[in-house]
């Protein structure tokens, strides 16, 4: 991992500390990285889809800083 992306991530789990009890998931596929705050349930293709996406990790960790994500709100 680079410098940045353990930042972000340390940023991440920072914010899930705060918000969302420390829950966050983090998951690598082929050919991009999902992730969102909370533990997801239920249907898990629907709520991958709805994850934030990115081609790296630090796209992916940035995208959810930006926009924080919550299973919690995911549609089922």
């Amino acid at each position: 991992m680079t410098e940045k992306e353990i930042k972000l991530l340390e940023m991440v789990k920072d914010h899930a500390n705060m918000f969302y009890d420390g829950h966050f998931v983090l998951m690598k596929f082929t050919g991009n990285w999902r992730a969102c705050f909370g533990t997801p349930s239920g249907d898990c293709k629907t709520q991958i889809e709805q994850m934030v996406e990115g081609k790296t990790l630090e796209e992916c960790l940035s995208k959810l800083l930006a926009k924080p994500t919550s299973a919690y709100d995911f549609n089922y």
